[in-house]
């Protein structure tokens, strides 16, 4: 069959929803009273039905603060919206900080970038997350509960996942480039080079070339790289 992805359909033909009982989630809504042609939200019966299963326990003390729906006024939804989205929030806040400092630690080390060696991003190995947030670690002050577990694999398994994912390694390899494109500016680079071998500073040149291509180096930078670049090509042998 067609893959639909994430769907929402809105009919007022009964038939639906019998013929599509077999969907996930499915969200009804009658009226108490059939005789009354206009109906108001207290005379409507709501309905959920999903396949859905909760992790995570209902939060009666956010609930508490909502104003009651019967005092509706536009204050009072405004009240209610930043109410809630103050608590999903924080929840989100909190929910994410081990990711966090996961991300952090696939970061290289400041004492293993070099000129000569370009800093690369760890790749985010789900597995080694599970097991760092299964016990206590460097990324969480005490083991994930096993229901709070099953929702992080779910979220690793989402859309929503891939877009954290995608803009924190965007951001980080900026920085990245940012960091090596200080070191190949660094002035003792003459000093370095005596240091290596011939293929070390070959692959030297190629990087200052490459950096200096790069669009996202300020026009300082890329004055300084130039100059090191020719530092670096005078100090070659001849047959090279």
């Amino acid at each position: 069959g067609i893959e639909l992805g994430s769907l929402i359909v809105g009919a007022t033909n009964p038939y639906f929803v019998k013929s599509m009982e077999h969907w996930p989630n499915v969200i009804t809504i009658t009226s108490k009273n059939a005789n009354k042609k206009k109906k108001t939200d207290d005379q409507l019966k709501h309905e959920i039905k999903t396949n859905y299963k909760q992790l995570l326990k209902k939060d009666y003390e956010t609930l508490k603060t909502l104003v009651p729906s019967k005092n509706t006024t536009l204050f009072c939804d405004s009240l209610n919206n930043e109410i809630l989205r103050r608590h999903f929030l924080e929840k989100t806040e909190r929910f994410m900080i081990p990711f966090e400092r996961y991300f952090t630690q696939l970061m290289p080390k400041a004492a293993k970038i070099s000129a000569f060696h370009p800093p690369a991003l760890r790749p985010f190995d789900q597995e080694e997350f599970i097991t760092l947030i299964s016990s206590r670690s460097s990324i969480v002050d005490r083991p994930i509960k096993k229901k709070n577990l099953q929702l992080v694999k779910n979220f690793m398994q989402s859309t929503n996942f891939s877009g954290w994912l995608f803009s924190r390694t965007e951001a980080a390899e900026k920085k990245l480039v940012e960091i090596h494109a200080q070191c190949l500016q660094s002035d003792n680079i003459l000093s370095e080079i005596s240091k290596r071998s011939e293929v070390e500073v070959v692959d030297l040149i190629m990087r200052l070339h490459e950096q200096i291509c790069n669009p996202i180096i300020t026009e300082t930078m890329r004055v300084k790289l130039r100059a090191n670049l020719d530092v670096v090509l005078y100090s070659l042998s001849p047959d090279l």
